[in-house]
């Protein structure tokens, strides 16, 4: 990968000529990985210079979380944004709103797995189970890393018999472990519906931009890699992944940001459909 900043003057052409179709990460990029999810929280600038995103013409934005909607809504509040939560199975826009019908059905099911879950890894107390209504996230990041692989096998152990049937599917990210409903919908799918959605409804041709660090945002990298520009937030620019370019830092992503802006500086105009 390459350091964008470091490159940028070469970027400028492709990302001046047409307008930008904007995807950012919430955990890692936009905000620091904290010890607990509710600790993560977009810093008053950080949300200053979203609106004036959201405002400038040749620029689309949206958010691609793990999260789910209510809860990246509830942080974020920005008019104009497309949120898309749990790994794409939710997203809203304004004249939008879509929930798979897979991830709608598993709800039950989920509910009580993850008081199983809760159950069963209770003497993990540092191991958090968090029901975000289509999908489970299993957060480990404060547990001992020499307690790890015995937590693991106690989760694998509860999950087994929903495995053994499909009845869901188990990712991995950093430093939790994800359950969700056996369908292949992720964040690559989701970013490129948008897209093509964003396409046809305004029959123009966009640019797509992915920011993320997670192992999750491999799946949108590979989906726009021949068509766009993806970016992983990582310190190890010799790390494999299927993003083009990195950045170091939540820092770097905002000053990534600002340029964006001031290459597109007009006030935009709403695109219709989305």
């Amino acid at each position: 990968m390459q350091h964008l900043l470091s490159v940028w003057n070469e970027l400028l052409a492709t990302i001046k000529e047409c307008p930008v179709m904007l995807f950012l990460d919430y955990d890692g990029t936009l905000t620091p990985i904290v010890r607990h999810p509710s600790f993560a929280k977009l810093s008053l600038t950080g949300k200053k210079l979203l609106r004036s995103l959201v405002r400038t013409e040749g620029i689309k934005t949206v958010i691609v979380s793990g999260r789910s909607l209510a809860d990246m809504k509830d942080r974020m509040d920005i008019p104009g944004l497309i949120y898309v939560g749990n790994h794409g199975l939710e997203f809203e826009g304004p004249q939008i709103r879509y929930v798979h019908p897979m991830a709608r059905a598993s709800k039950k099911l989920l509910r009580q797995l993850a008081k199983k879950l809760a159950q069963s890894l209770k003497f993990f107390p540092k191991v958090f189970v968090e029901n975000k209504a289509l999908t489970l996230s299993v957060h480990y990041r404060q547990l001992s890393p020499s307690k790890v692989k015995k937590a693991k096998k106690v989760f694998l152990k509860t999950l087994r018999p929903y495995l053994r049937y499909a009845q869901i599917v188990f990712t991995r990210g950093k430093k939790v472990w994800e359950v969700r409903p056996p369908t292949r919908w992720n964040k690559g799918r989701i970013v490129l519906w948008l897209l093509a959605r964003m396409v046809a409804h305004t029959a123009t041709k966009f640019v797509p931009i992915y920011i993320g660090d997670d192992r999750t945002d491999e799946d949108a990298f590979k989906a726009i890699r021949r068509r766009g520009i993806g970016i992983k937030v990582t310190q190890k620019g010799n790390e494999v992944s299927h993003a083009g370019y990195y950045l170091r830092s939540t820092g770097e992503v905002f000053d990534f940001l600002r340029r964006l802006k001031m290459l597109k500086k007009r006030e935009k105009k709403s695109y219709a459909g989305l």
